[in-house]
This record gives structure tokens, C-alpha cells and sequence, in this order.
């Protein structure tokens, strides 16, 4: 228990006032993280071969030739990002508590007044800068005029000092406030297959599930990358996702007493209040590690026995080759919402000679939305072009398929599909918040309280009673919003639809 002792300078007198106040406040915290230590499995000089009868996995890890080839074959192929977790919670609590007595008399007060002003004279020059001695002089000078002023009221007319009033009051609060946070997400740690020479991928021999999955990961060879599936070939993102929860509350309320007496009477008044407040906030968020298959400075190719899903991903290279029996490409959206909401109402009376009440709310609240594509997913050609073969569908949803204006004026591109359809991704961000807040007072007072009034009724309001009432409204609101669109595109006039029946359907 906290024990404070404080004085107050008000119009000319000298309030005393105790508080006997205890705190507690505490913080807890606890953090969970899970990282991945990635393997390695390479050569320096030679070439690095793995051969599996069934399936190869790789997580979060990287295979290399830095000056030879890379050999990968199996029944099925998954080369993954390995995620990456982390959690916080964070919870903060804040109490008090505690009592003030206040005690208000005039003429031991203007006494004391003139003894403290002549012990702060005493104290003058004490300072090595002359404008603090300057400064103190004239406050102490300030102070011997009102010092003077109370105690020549006092000698003038003893009997009215005497008779001002004197006043105690006891006041008892309590105020309790809790915040609470949940950090929580993961992150990709992306696997690489890299060779100085070519990369060669194969998955084979398992029919329809001879896959090759690449989710979230690098693979490239500098002098070529190829890859080869009896079913399907897909390349893939990697999912991140990041939350954040966080909720508060806060209560509390006061009560007291206040007694005066003086020549004015006896004067008894009761006061009390509360508050209580409450919110939470909620964010989460979502984001894509995209993959990429090949080097920019040689040729990529990708034959698979099904489809080819190009989803969140690139396929890159001087040149490019796809034979697939569909061909899907689709960019995917990073996203993030995020609401709010905030109340916190309170409330104040005091009931004596008279009575006087407030009472205040408040009310804000924000909602946000975003989704946008940050990398176009697609197949990016060099100086080489594309070499396109799909025998089936080829569907395009924000899909790119682009080559450098060299190849294309060479005639070095072609596409041909059994039919084609493309569709765009719309993309925005928006946001709307709203606040609003109402108060309102009343008061009714009167002249006097009865006993120390020779010509009023004890108890009631004579004719100086006065009433009154007012309240203020609030609202405020901003909002905005932001659009664009991610367009399917082919950069080629060289292209050629083999079903033209199935296209008209």
C-alpha cells in the first residue's frame, strides 16, 4: 500500500489532502516459435543424383550441384516450404484502489500559508542562475501579498474567520483495466533444388499418381530445367498467414461523502460514479510464397501426362516448352481484414443541497478489407519465346503468358490449345470507420441547506433555487476504397485453337 501526501493551492487557501491507494499491476507474456533448421544435400564439383523407388520428399531444405548437374527421380515428387510458426500472448492488467480524505480549514490554513511563504523567502539566491532566483523571488513576493491579504482578514474581523467553513470529505474508488493479445502466424522457409548445370525433375511409373508437386519452392539449373510427370505437374504457392486478436475492458466506480460547517450552516452531500469500457480488435492476413521453375538464361521445360497447374507460381526461362494435356494458370490474391469496435460509458452524481448528474457514451468502430495480386502468375519467356502444346482446356483466371518483344517479332512464340478461356482478377482495398459520442448534465441547486438559515424551511429550496440541463452529440465517420484489376493476357497473335467446336461452346 502506496501512502501519498499532497497539498492543494486553490483561491487562496490550502487544502490538505491524504490518499491511502494501492496498485497491482501485472504483465504476463509467453512466446511460442518453431523454426526449421533446412538440410543440405549437394555436390561442390560433381553432380548429385537422388533416385527414390516411391516418393521424394523435401521440405524446407535445399539439393545442389553448384558445377554439375541435379538428378531427381522417383514414383512422385514433393519439394515443399516448410512452415515456420511463432505465437505471443501478451496480457497486461492494471488495478487501484484507495481512499482520499480531504480536510479544508481557513484560518489554520492562512496561518500556515504565511509560515510556508517565509520559509520559501528564506531560500531566495540559493540558485547559481539569477532568473530562478529572479523567478523565486516573485513567486515568494506573490505569495506574502495573498499570505498578507488572509491573515489582515483575519485581524480585521476575527470572528467572521472563525465562522468560515470548514469541510471534510471521504472519497473510496476502484479502477481495474485488462488488455489481452494473441499474435499468432507462419511463415514459408522455402526448398531449392539449384545445379550449376541442369536440373532434372522425373516422377514416374505410378500412373495417376506419378505427380510432381513444387509448393513454395526454387528450382533452377543454369543450363536448363526440366521437368517430367506421367500425370500431373504442379507448381504451386506456399500459404503464410498472420493474426493478431486483441481485447480490453475497464471498470471502476467512486463513492464519497462530503460535511461542511460554518457560519452558513451544516451542509452534508453524498457523490458517486462508474465507468466501464470494453473493445477488441481482430486482424488477420494472408499471404502466398510463389514458386519459381528455371533460369532466366536457359531453356525450361515442363511435359506432364495430365494437367499442368501453374497456380501462385512462374515458370521462367530463355525459352519455355509446355506439353500438357491442360494447362491452368490462376494469380493468387494476398488478402487482409481487420475490424474494431470500442464503448466506454460513464456516469456521475452528486446529491446534497440540490443534486447534479453526467453521463457520457461513446461508441467507434472500423472495418478493413484488402485483396490484391502482388506477383502475376504465369509463364515468362526470354528472347527464345514459348513453345505452347496443350490437347485439351487451357483457362487462365489473372494468368499471364508473355515473352520479350525480340521473340515475338521473330515469330519464335506459338500457343496451341484445344480451347482457351481467361477471366481477370478484381482487386481492392477498402476501408470504413464510424465514431459517436453523446454527454449530457443536469443540476438543481438551491440557496441554502435550513440550519444555518434563520428564514428558510430546513430541508427544502427557497426562491434562489436554480435548474439546469444540457448534452452534446458527436459523430464522425471517414471511409475510401481503392481498385484495380489483374488482366489474363497471351503476348502472342500466334495462336491456334484445335477444337474450334468445343471453343464455340
Amino acid at each position: 500500500m502506496n501512502l501519498h501526501n499532497t497539498k492543494i493551492r486553490h483561491h487562496g487557501h490550502r487544502w490538505y489532502r491524504r490518499i491511502y491507494r494501492q496498485q497491482k499491476d501485472t504483465t504476463d507474456t509467453a512466446d511460442t516459435t518453431l523454426i526449421h533448421s533446412g538440410s543440405s544435400v549437394g555436390s561442390l564439383k560433381g553432380n548429385t543424383t537422388i533416385v527414390a523407388g516411391g516418393t521424394y520428399t523435401q521440405t524446407g531444405s535445399t539439393v545442389a550441384a553448384h558445377q554439375g548437374n541435379v538428378d531427381v527421380h522417383a514414383k512422385a515428387v514433393n519439394i515443399s516450404a516448410a512452415q515456420n510458426h511463432y505465437a505471443n500472448e501478451h496480457k497486461h492488467t492494471f488495478e487501484q484502489k484507495g481512499i482520499t480524505v480531504a480536510v479544508n480549514v481557513p484560518v489554520v490554513n492562512a496561518v500556515q500559508g504565511a509560515i510556508g511563504t517565509a520559509q520559501a523567502a528564506g531560500k531566495i539566491g540559493q540558485s547559481k542562475n539569477d532568473r530562478v532566483n529572479a523567478m523565486a523571488a516573485a513567486n515568494a513576493a506573490w505569495d506574502g501579498y495573498r499570505s498578507a491579504g488572509a491573515l489582515s482578514d483575519i485581524a480585521k474581523d476575527p470572528k467572521a474567520a472563525l465562522s468560515q467553513d470548514v469541510s471534510v470529505s471521504i472519497t473510496y474508488g476502484q479502477q481495474k483495466n485488462t488488455q489481452q493479445t494473441q499474435v499468432q502466424g507462419h511463415q514459408a522457409q522455402a526448398s531449392q533444388v539449384i545445379g550449376g548445370g541442369t536440373v532434372n525433375i522425373s516422377a514416374t511409373g505410378g500412373g495417376k499418381d506419378s505427380d510432381i508437386n513444387i509448393i513454395g519452392a526454387d528450382i533452377a539449373g543454369k543450363q536448363g530445367t526440366h521437368l517430367q510427370a506421367d500425370n500431373q505437374v504442379n507448381l504451386l504457392a506456399a500459404g503464410q498467414e498472420h493474426s493478431e486478436h486483441s481485447q480490453n475492458k475497464s471498470t471502476g466506480f467512486n463513492a464519497g461523502v462530503a460535511v461542511s460547517y460554518g457560519q452558513s450552516g451544516m451542509a452534508f452531500g453524498f457523490t458517486a460514479g462508474g465507468n466501464y469500457g470494453k473493445g477488441h480488435g481482430n486482424g488477420d492476413e494472408t499471404t502466398w510464397r510463389h514458386s519459381q521453375v528455371g533460369d532466366a538464361g536457359s531453356r525450361t521445360t515442363i511435359h506432364s501426362g495430365g494437367a499442368t497447374n501453374i497456380k501462385g507460381a512462374q515458370a521462367i526461362g530463355k525459352g519455355v516448352g509446355i506439353d500438357a494435356a491442360e494447362l491452368n494458370i490462376e494469380s493468387l490474391q494476398n488478402t487482409a481484414q481487420y475490424n474494431s469496435k470500442q464503448q466506454n460509458i460513464s456516469g456521475q452524481i452528486t446529491v446534497g443541497y440540490g443534486a447534479s448528474g453526467s453521463a457520457n457514451y461513446s461508441q467507434s468502430k472500423m472495418n478493413a478489407d484488402y485483396a490484391a495480386v502482388s506477383q502475376q502468375s504465369g509463364i515468362l519467356a526470354g528472347d527464345d519465346g514459348y513453345q505452347i502444346n496443350i490437347k485439351g482446356h487451357t483457362d487462365l483466371k489473372g494468368g499471364l503468358i508473355t515473352s520479350t518483344a525480340q521473340a515475338e517479332a521473330e515469330g519464335k512464340n506459338r500457343f496451341s490449345t484445344g480451347t482457351l478461356s481467361h477471366s481477370d482478377i478484381a482487386n481492392h482495398a477498402e476501408y470504413k470507420g464510424e465514431s459517436f459520442g453523446i454527454g449530457g448534465s443536469a443540476t438543481v441547486s438551491g440557496s441554502s441547506l435550513g440550519q444555518g438559515s434563520s428564514n428558510s424551511t430546513p430541508g427544502l429550496m427557497t426562491a434562489g433555487q436554480s435548474n439546469s440541463a444540457g448534452k452534446t452529440i458527436g459523430y464522425g465517420s471517414d471511409s475510401g476504397s481503392q481498385s484495380s484489376t489483374t488482366k489474363s493476357g497471351v503476348n502472342t497473335q500466334n495462336i491456334i485453337i484445335t477444337d474450334e467446336a468445343g471453343q464455340k461452346n
